[in-house]
């Protein structure tokens, strides 16, 4: 019977409560749900995701949080942030990454090994940032110099399952097969095939936990950064915060690569289109 009565504890949310509970992730993340039935409807099918920790309901979520339950809070995070993501994802800008890296080397002074500082601000579970690591690690047979990746995100789980390095055969299936083969190890589990990121990879890239709302406490800059598909979850004003922070911390001269559905024309003059939503950092 308990179970029963447990199972049944789904009870409408009032739109009080979902103000409540937007208003908190739009604080904690940016991400802005304006009150409409496409976005009850979300929010209340992430709620599932909460069922094994006893929230059935908006009002068990917001009594938790209120609670100061700092575990329920993250999960209710992870639950309403979206990681969509996969290896090489508008391939594109991969190329372009390529020929700006290349080009920025080789215009040095002979015999320099510049630190190229790159800054991916929304890793989700690390195709991206390891992608970026591939690229990276290819091109120094072509130019010398030494990576150095940044990979962040606001949601712990993604970045723990990031951190492990190992995929599904499904999930590498953009990644390209001389790529497959010289960065990853594969193995069976379970009667699945997995492939697991080597350490060449692994070791080039940083993982952290960080809100692109906050300060951005950063001892260096970047010579590029990826926050691609991010922006459009934000309100105008959030937006210009995060490109603002941003550029502050972009070397002069540096690329800021954008999702292709994000754009940023004449909010900055110093950012100058040098691609399909890539722009090149230059202040006045």
């Amino acid at each position: 019977m308990a179970a029963n009565a447990s199972s049944n504890r789904h009870s409408a949310p009032s739109e009080s409560e979902f103000f409540k509970l937007s208003a908190i992730l739009k604080r904690l993340t940016g991400i802005n749900l304006p009150l409409n039935e496409k976005n009850l409807a979300l929010m209340s099918s992430r709620l599932l995701k909460l069922r094994n920790e006893g929230i059935f309901s908006y009002r068990d979520l917001l009594t938790a949080i209120e609670s100061h339950d700092n575990r329920i809070l993250h999960l209710f995070v992870s639950a309403m942030t979206t990681n969509t993501t996969h290896f090489f994802r508008e391939e594109e800008h991969f190329q372009i990454l390529t020929r700006l890296i290349k080009d920025q080397v080789q215009s040095l002074p002979r015999g320099s090994q510049p630190d190229i500082r790159v800054w991916c601000a929304a890793s989700s579970t690390g195709e991206e940032p390891y992608a970026l690591a591939m690229v990276l690690h290819d091109l120094q047979n072509q130019c010398i110099f030494t990576p150095k990746i940044l990979a962040t995100d606001v949601d712990f789980k993604v970045l723990a399952k990031a951190r492990t390095a190992i995929y599904s055969e499904k999930q590498v299936e953009n990644v390209p097969p001389g790529f497959l083969d010289k960065y990853f190890t594969r193995f069976q589990e379970d009667g699945a095939r997995w492939y697991r990121v080597d350490d060449s990879l692994k070791s080039m890239v940083q993982f952290g936990r960080f809100n692109l709302l906050k300060n951005y406490p950063f001892r260096y800059k970047f010579d590029v950064i990826f926050c691609r598909n991010v922006l459009i979850y934000f309100e105008r004003e959030t937006v210009q915060y995060v490109i603002r922070q941003m550029t502050q911390v972009l070397q002069p001269g540096g690329h800021l690569f954008l999702g292709h559905s994000e754009a940023v024309a004449g909010m900055f003059p110093g950012l100058k289109r040098a691609g399909p939503a890539v722009y090149r950092w230059e202040p006045t």
